[in-house]
Order: C-alpha cells, then structure tokens, then sequence
C-alpha cells in the first residue's frame, strides 16, 4: 500500500512491475544509468574534482 501511495509500482501486482521492467529493458536502461554516471565522472574530473569512492552503487526503481 505504502508504494503505490507513493507512485512507486504496487507490489503486490506481479503484471505491473514486469511491464515496467520490460520498458527499462527495452529502453536499455542499464546502459543509460552506465554512460551517465560514467559521463559524470568524466565532468566532474575535468572540473578539478575527484569522486572519493572505490564503488557507485545505482538503484532503479519500477514507478
């Protein structure tokens, strides 16, 4: 009930979510989270500043 108050997909509707994830697959969704956060870095490093992570963990959420 929470996540479909919160305009997340509802849990409990196996057919929502699936759909969901077939649209970011669809869309290469994993990609486009890679090149960004890759191109992010790449800006950030050019503007004299340094990411201070050993890792970047990247959530995607079914809306």
């Amino acid at each position: 009930m929470a996540t479909n108050m919160l305009g997340y997909a509802d849990i409990s509707t196996d057919k929502q979510i699936q759909m969901g994830l077939f649209i970011i697959k669809d869309n290469n969704g994993y990609m486009v989270a890679e090149n960004t956060i890759k191109t992010c870095i790449e800006k950030a490093n050019k503007a004299g500043m340094k990411v201070n992570a050993d890792e970047i963990k990247f959530g995607m959420y079914v809306a």
